[in-house]
């Protein structure tokens, strides 16, 4: 008797949204159904480019990279 690979659907693309401010920044990776995956806030002034900001989010974060924003 062979055993066939059980095979789960991918999981649905992730999407990073942002609320960015002067003062504070709130970074979210949520799913195409609007589930949130992940969500940081961060003071904005702490970093010098909102570029930074998101790459430590998303280091932070362990998820897969999102392709669209």
């Amino acid at each position: 008797m062979s055993h066939q690979p059980v095979s789960t659907p991918p999981a649905a693309p992730l999407i990073l949204a942002a609320d960015v401010g002067g003062t504070k920044t709130l970074l979210t990776l949520r799913r195409l159904d609007g589930s949130v995956v992940a969500e940081q806030r961060y003071v904005s002034q702490a970093f010098d480019s909102l570029e930074t900001m998101v790459r430590r989010f998303l280091e932070e974060s362990e998820q897969p990279r999102p392709r669209n924003a």
